[in-house]
């Protein structure tokens, strides 16, 4: 994964919890607790796992609630730093921003060679209720799209349900029901 994500994951522990589980953490895996990411270096996807099972055992938490905060964070945290104004070029809404992830993926892409981005189905079923299929070749992240599709629903001010067993289809996709406006 790209530096950027392990960037996210550090400044999620120092500022949601402490520095001091930050070191903790680094002291586990044999980090220098002041370990600089790069944001556009890859870095083999282990070691992203290997922080959320560190930080899901320090914080008393399912690997799955980890990644779910995280993703909410990350929508904020990359808005933050920079991302917000690429993100208002895929949407106003919830429901269109949805539609556009594979373009802004691709325009991403562009950027970070490198990027093995998932890819995104949206069946408009109503205009409050949309169906997701998430497709990615990396396990175990679905947790994580749930948490993104919730900090979405901050950033847009449109409340949502976000409904998901995280379980792959036959088509390998990961099914997720949203209602909007609830």
């Amino acid at each position: 994964m790209y530096g950027l994500i392990n960037i996210g994951i550090k400044d999620f522990i120092i500022n949601r919890v402490s520095k001091k589980v930050w070191s903790e953490i680094c002291n586990d895996l044999e980090l220098d607790r002041d370990v600089v990411f790069e944001a556009l270096n890859v870095y083999d996807d282990k070691l992203t796992y290997d922080l959320v099972g560190v930080i899901s055992e320090k914080l008393s938490l399912e690997p799955a609630e980890v990644l779910e905060r995280f993703g909410i964070f990350w929508v904020q945290y990359t808005g933050a730093e920079g991302y917000g104004q690429l993100m208002d070029l895929f949407g106003k809404d919830m429901i269109t921003f949805l539609k556009n992830l594979n373009s802004m993926h691709a325009r991403m892409g562009s950027m970070m060679p490198n990027l093995k981005a998932p890819r995104f189905v949206v069946e408009e079923l109503s205009k409050n209720e949309v169906d997701l299929y998430y497709y990615s070749e990396r396990e175990g992240l679905g947790p994580m799209v749930k948490g993104l599709l919730i900090g979405l629903s901050n950033r847009f001010g449109q409340e949502i349900e976000v409904h998901s067993h995280f379980n792959r289809h036959e088509d390998g996709g990961i099914k997720f029901k949203i209602l909007i406006g609830v």
